[in-house]
């Protein structure tokens, strides 16, 4: 009698602590689903997709642990019922919801980035020049161009985390405490954009005219020119058929005042001759005589005209 009442009191016993189980049970996943409500990573209310899990680093970064909490609590393992990972920076939720999760009636933080802050584009490529002139944000002869035309690579959106993979300008958030949705996306499709970037100095210093229009080239002009032989060709010369004249400089009226008459002209050499025209077979010496005791043609006339300007003595 007393095994059978101990039978079953161990089987009362059993049966409440199963009741209990099962109540417990229903009413946790009763509490993970409000919380799967309300709590979820906030979503680029432009694509639909959350930035949270390539930013799991700054949940725990005293600069921005605040901010992740706020904009991240899944990702970061602020929801409730969740429990930590022992071997990791993530924890694991119970029952894992998946990422990004659709909440009900959710409310989309306004993100500057977005909406008033973002990187100009190419008018033509419709793509932004700003991630490969990045290195010119912290130059000071562009700082303020670049702070323009690429706030957002730069860092100057208000609330925005600095971007992992890029420790060359890392900026920290305009009131870390409760920025407004710093989740930005790398590189957002501009809303209305406006300029191109374009590294070149605003208003460059340009040099007025820096090549002359039309220079004024001197002519120059010989002094004491020396004359054109009028019978460049020796005696008894070859003379082509029909050749081209020479075109010997002939002075402007050329027929001659008062010309002075040969000098001796009985005595001659007989080896002492005048050059002749090869076109015509007719020396001009004789007209030419009154240059023979010209300064400026006596060489010349020497040289040309011996017979006639009596040199032959």
């Amino acid at each position: 009698m007393l095994v059978y009442l101990a039978i079953l009191g161990l089987l009362s016993g059993a049966s409440t602590r199963t009741i209990l189980s099962a109540n417990e049970r229903d009413h946790t996943q009763h509490r993970e689903r409000q919380a799967r409500q309300v709590c979820f990573d906030r979503v680029d209310p432009r694509t639909g997709v959350s930035d949270c899990p390539s930013r799991v680093a700054f949940c725990t970064n005293p600069v921005y642990q605040q901010v992740m909490w706020e904009q991240c609590p899944l990702t970061c393992g602020r929801c409730p019922g969740v429990l930590p990972n022992p071997g990791g920076v993530n924890p694991v939720p119970v029952n894992p919801v998946p990422v990004n999760p659709v909440p009900v009636n959710p409310v989309v933080p306004v993100n500057p980035g977005t909406t008033t802050c973002f990187d100009r584009v190419h008018p033509v490529t419709g793509v932004s020049d700003c991630p490969s002139r990045r290195d010119l944000c912290n130059r000071p002869d562009y700082q303020q161009l670049m702070a323009e035309q690429c706030p957002l690579t730069c860092g100057r959106c208000p609330g925005i985390l600095p971007d992992p993979s890029n420790p060359l300008n890392p900026v920290n958030p305009v009131n870390p405490v409760n920025p407004v949705n710093p989740v930005v996306p790398v590189n957002p499709v501009p809303v209305n954009p406006v300029v191109p970037v374009n590294p070149v100095p605003v208003n460059p210093v340009v040099p007025v005219n820096p090549v002359p229009v039309n220079p004024v080239v001197p002519v120059p002009v010989p002094v004491n020119p020396v004359p054109v032989p009028v019978n460049p060709v020796p005696v008894n010369p070859v003379v082509p058929v029909n050749p081209v004249p020479v075109n010997p400089v002939v002075p402007v009226n050329p027929v001659p005042i008062n010309p002075v008459a040969p000098v001796n002209p009985g005595i001659v050499n007989p080896n002492c001759r005048d050059y002749v025209d090869p076109r015509t077979g007719v020396s001009d010496c004789l007209r030419m005589a009154q240059f023979c005791r010209d300064p400026g043609y006596i060489q010349v006339m020497s040289e040309q005209c011996p017979r006639t300007c009596g040199f032959c003595v």
